[in-house]
């Protein structure tokens, strides 16, 4: 007569099975936070754009580059017009770095937001224009 229940290999390959489909799921898992991680930090550079066009339409000039965004949060250099602020906190990036300011190596004729902390870097074009007086 038979017992019911499952035997010790029955139990096992069954173990062995879910340990082979989680680990094929792994990589995807890893995939979708970094693409959760560059969609972050591609909204925080827009937010980052926005503001700098802003501070420009009401200052007449651009944010100081190789900043971390001091003019956008406060009037710290007291430009005439300011109106801000144009962002309530200078955000970081999902690898806790801060974004930059930076000329975009166009010859100082762009103005750059960056992100490192991906793990790759993203840049959004603030403006392909770029002159202060």
């Amino acid at each position: 007569m038979r017992k019911s229940g499952f035997t010790l290999l029955e139990l096992i390959l069954v173990i062995a099975i879910i340990v082979v489909l989680a680990g094929a799921m792994l990589p995807m898992f890893n995939i979708t936070r970094q693409e959760a991680k560059e969609a972050k930090a591609k909204a925080d550079l827009d937010n980052i754009k926005t503001a700098a066009m802003m501070f420009k339409g009401d200052t007449n000039s651009w944010p100081v580059t190789g900043s971390v965004g001091a003019d956008l949060v406060a009037n710290n250099s007291g430009r005439a017009g300011w109106d801000g602020p144009y962002l309530t906190e200078w955000a970081k990036d999902p690898g806790n770095v801060s974004y930059a300011l930076t000329d975009c190596g166009t010859g100082g004729l762009a103005l750059c937001a960056n992100s490192t902390g991906t793990g790759s870097t993203i840049s959004v074009l603030v403006t392909s224009n770029k002159t202060n007086p």
